[in-house]
């Protein structure tokens, strides 16, 4: 990984851009709408190549499986 790189969570996500990397993992900002979101994520979860499955909005607290 490296800092400005866009990427997306395997399993799908909205396209994100990493930050910085810490003891929580990859800081990485994405934006719902015109709200900018963040989150921490391992490099294992992560891919360069947009996954051929619908995005889902990653929303703090949901329930899992859940989609929006």
């Amino acid at each position: 990984m490296e800092k400005g790189k866009v990427v997306y969570l395997k399993s799908g996500s909205p396209a994100m851009t990493v930050g910085y990397e810490n003891s929580q993992g990859w800081r990485c900002n994405w934006f719902v709408g015109t709200e900018l979101k963040e989150g921490y994520f391992d490099t294992e979860q992560l891919t360069e190549t947009k996954p051929e499955v619908p995005p889902i909005a990653i929303v703090p607290n949901a329930p899992i499986g859940q989609r929006y």
